[in-house]
C-alpha cells in the first residue's frame, strides 16, 4: 500500500549537500540515517552503472529527470575563417568528448509551475 504524500514543507534557503540530503530523507522516510546514505550510495552506483561506457547510456529518475550521455567525435585539425577579420587560421584537432545532458521530466516541471504560481497569486 502506497504512503500518503506529506505536503511540502518550507523551500530550502540553501541548497542541500549530501549530509544535509540524507537528514530530510531520514525524517521524511523514518529510516536511519545510515540506511538512508546507504539508499543514496547505492543509487548513485545506479546511476554510474547507467551511464558507463556499454550500458544504456540513459538514466531515468521517474517524475523528476532524465540523464544522458552523447559521445562528441573527435574533429582533425583543419583551416577555419576568423568571422571579425576573414583571415584564414589554422585550428588544433579536438579530442572526442563526452557531453552530460540533465533535462527535467514534464511531472517535476509542471509541479514547479503550481507551486510558482500558487505563490504569486496569495495574498
Amino acid at each position: 500500500m502506497a504512503h500518503p504524500r506529506r505536503p511540502l514543507g518550507p523551500p530550502f534557503k540553501q541548497p542541500l549537500a549530501r549530509a544535509g540530503l540524507i537528514i530530510e530523507l531520514a525524517k521524511a522516510t523514518g529510516l536511519s540515517e545510515n540506511k538512508t546514505a546507504l539508499v543514496l550510495r547505492e543509487l548513485e552506483d545506479i546511476v554510474v552503472q547507467s551511464l558507463i561506457p556499454d550500458s544504456a547510456g540513459e538514466f531515468i529518475l521517474p517524475g523528476l529527470l532524465r540523464i544522458t550521455i552523447e559521445t562528441v567525435p573527435a574533429k582533425p585539425p583543419g583551416e577555419t575563417t576568423n568571422p571579425f577579420t576573414s583571415e584564414a587560421r589554422l585550428r588544433g584537432a579536438t579530442p572526442e568528448k563526452m557531453r552530460i545532458k540533465i533535462r527535467a521530466a514534464t511531472k517535476l516541471r509542471n509541479a514547479l509551475r503550481r507551486v510558482r504560481t500558487h505563490q504569486t497569486h496569495t495574498p
